[in-house]
């Protein structure tokens, strides 16, 4: 979340150079009650709100589809990646972004 706050937010804020993209992987609430990790390709962000769209096709999530655009907390956000248009990426951490 450091890294969201302190690095990616001004990179964001200041423009993404083209072919560049962020993603962020946020866990949802499966039908069963346990997590569901998505990816969602960030579009805007404003404080503390990220809007993106959905870049991974739900398996157990009720209401949401793959492309749909949706808003969360920053403070929900799991892990990133921050792939540049060279192929150079940061973050990832968790499970493979694919785009």
């Amino acid at each position: 979340a450091e890294d969201l706050a302190n690095t990616l937010y001004p990179a964001f804020s200041a423009g993404l150079s083209p072919g560049d993209v962020l993603a962020v992987n946020v866990p949802y609430r499966t039908r069963a009650g346990g997590p569901e990790y998505l990816w969602i390709e960030v579009t805007a962000w404003s404080g503390t709100t990220i809007y993106g769209r959905l870049a991974t096709k739900p398996v157990d999530v009720e209401g949401l589809v793959m492309g749909q655009v949706i808003n969360f907390q920053q403070s929900n956000v799991y892990d990133y990646v921050y792939k540049r248009a060279n192929g150079e990426k940061t973050g990832n951490w968790t499970k493979p972004f694919r785009q």
